[in-house]
């Protein structure tokens, strides 16, 4: 498994994957996977074992704030609990650091126990520390979105 950039050409098969990973990752129109190789793409990576991609994770950084935040991280559901999504995710911490982030966001639906279980491993294995900063609460919505402090 080798973690690369995102590049244009990956866009139809990280839909793909997204869709394999429902529901709590929904793929999007191939514009927005577009957008964000041509505007964020060093924050955007893809884990690749051979030819198949196996793993995709985006971000979308706030100036504002200081903060990369991972808009949607997704592991093909075959290739579960080997590391990949950790392998994703320093990639993404390592580039936030080079480009002055202090922080990582991100949000998590109620029920990903999943996606919750790869963030503390990610955070406990790398010694950072990880803070509850919203409750997302509407109808249809329950997230909740946290930060890691680099």
């Amino acid at each position: 498994m080798e973690v690369q950039d995102f590049t244009s050409g990956d866009c139809s098969e990280v839909i793909v994957l997204i869709d394999k990973c429902r529901p709590y990752v929904i793929p999007y129109h191939v514009y927005a996977y577009w957008i964000l190789k041509n505007y964020f793409g060093s924050v955007c990576k893809i884990a690749r074992d051979g030819t198949q991609i196996v793993g995709f994770v985006s971000a979308l950084p706030s100036m504002e704030k200081g903060t990369l935040f991972i808009w949607q991280l997704a592991v093909d559901p075959a290739c579960r609990r080997l590391g990949i999504g950790s392998h994703l995710l320093q990639a993404v911490r390592e580039e936030a650091i080079r480009l002055g982030f202090k922080s990582l966001q991100y949000s998590i639906s109620d029920g990903n126990f999943a996606s919750e279980a790869t963030f503390q491993r990610f955070s406990e294995k790398a010694h950072l520390t990880t803070s509850i900063i919203e409750k997302l609460t509407s109808v249809g919505l329950k997230e909740t979105v946290y930060q890691i402090d680099l």
